[in-house]
């Protein structure tokens, strides 16, 4: 595996530093070069100056109990926002299939829709956006229905996406792009079902622009998927095909920004932002090396991927046999999860191996491409949402109860 160090051909290489037509970046940190119509910008992680932000040790709000009303119960956060004012909305999919709003103190203000199919209502409550004025939009993905609420709950008016045609793959609406239009990504598990084997699969996903109450999608373009390893079960006359994702191996990452989609595939830093119109528009780059996996690394890793508690048996025996099988990595993937910002900054997290459950590092970009910031947020903490001067983090107690945190971040 060559990593991700970067390389240009011709007599105008792309470095660090060095930009076509000559000049050196202000401390050696950020370096930019147009190629095709492209603009590239490299930033060095560990040059002089670059921010670091701090997130409060404690959080300013905590917002989920463990005993309580059932209001301030949650059961499974799918997503939370911070609107303008302050408040929090918190969509819940498990029994109740609500959004939750809470003042900007913590106190329980309303609920937002309710489990069923009427209007207003969920039956898989999976997404849930602001826009400007404190719109809120959630996503239904048992009918692919978009749903818009005024600040005080009112349903302002609802459609549907034309993704419903599309049994056949995996859909995930990742939200809002432009005009009515959502972001969706599309993926089939590759397979022969003929002489179906063990081994490695990947196959490509298909970016699109579904228009709320149109009829047709809009494709953005293709990208690779995820590299899959596939594990194919025998037993009593049937067949079973598992997908597995081996342990440190690089994963595809896609987010919807208010502006721009993000895509990248982490076996190197090499983040595509698009425009609207689906057009390549800059691209994002660290300047490091590929970090190499020990033997060490690798039995730590397997041990903690057989042995996880939280999957079913069926997954154990799956999982034992991709680690017995499957090529094993020879770097450490280049990042984690991309999250885009209502701001239109790029958060990029540092990958972690499996079982790891520190603090979560990412690198904040600014909307030109250069590596505005480093921040850490808690560990054990999944990124919801994030802001100028917060974020809102998921976490779980030892009980497995859910909590919704506000930081400060400095």
């Amino acid at each position: 595996m060559k990593g991700w160090v970067l390389q240009a051909a011709g007599a105008c290489a792309a470095a660090v530093v060095v930009a076509c037509g000559g000049g050196v970046a202000p401390e050696g940190s950020v370096g930019a070069v147009d190629s095709a119509g492209v603009r590239i910008v490299v930033s060095d992680p560990e040059a002089r100056g670059i921010p670091r932000w701090r997130v409060g040790a404690e959080p300013v709000l905590v917002l989920g109990a463990l005993d309580g009303p059932p209001e301030v119960q949650f059961d499974q956060v799918r997503a939370a926002v911070r609107l303008e004012d302050g408040a929090i909305a918190v969509a819940d999919g498990g029994a109740a299939q609500e959004v939750r709003l809470f003042a900007p103190d913590g106190t329980f203000l309303r609920r937002i829709g309710r489990r069923g199919g009427g209007p207003g209502e969920f039956d898989a409550l999976a997404g849930l956006w602001a826009l400007p004025g404190d719109t809120l939009v959630a996503y239904d993905a048992r009918g692919d229905r978009v749903s818009y609420f005024s600040w005080d709950g009112t349903l302002l008016r609802e459609g549907t996406l034309p993704l419903r045609s599309m049994q056949w793959v995996v859909r995930t609406v990742l939200g809002p792009f432009r005009d009515d239009h959502f972001v969706a990504v599309l993926d089939e598990k590759p397979s022969d079902p003929s002489t179906p084997r063990d081994g490695p699969v990947r196959d490509s996903s298909l970016l699109v622009l579904a228009r709320l109450g149109g009829a047709e999608l809009d494709t953005v373009g293709w990208t690779p998927a995820h590299q899959m390893y596939l594990v194919v079960l025998r037993g009593d006359g049937e067949t079973a095909q598992m997908y597995a994702l081996p342990p440190g191996w690089p994963q595809t990452h896609i987010a919807a920004g208010p502006r721009r989609l993000f895509v990248a595939h982490s076996g190197e830093f090499d983040v595509r932002a698009l425009d609207p119109r689906g057009t390549q528009e800059l691209r994002i780059r660290l300047a490091m090396k590929p970090q190499p996996v020990s033997l060490g690394d690798l039995e730590r890793w397997n041990t903690t991927y057989v042995t996880d508690e939280q999957v079913r048996p069926i997954w154990k025996q799956v999982r034992a046999r991709v680690v017995e099988s499957a090529r094993a990595p020879e770097a450490r993937p280049a990042h984690g999860e991309l999250f885009a910002d209502r701001e239109g900054n790029l958060w990029v997290s540092q990958w972690r191996p499996p079982g790891d459950t520190s603090a979560v590092a990412w690198w904040v970009f600014h909307p030109d491409g250069a590596l505005r910031a480093i921040v850490q947020t808690p560990a054990r903490s999944r990124l919801l949402d994030a802001g100028r001067g917060y974020v809102l983090t998921l976490q779980h107690d030892e009980y497995g109860v859910a909590y919704v945190h506000l930081n400060r971040v400095e």
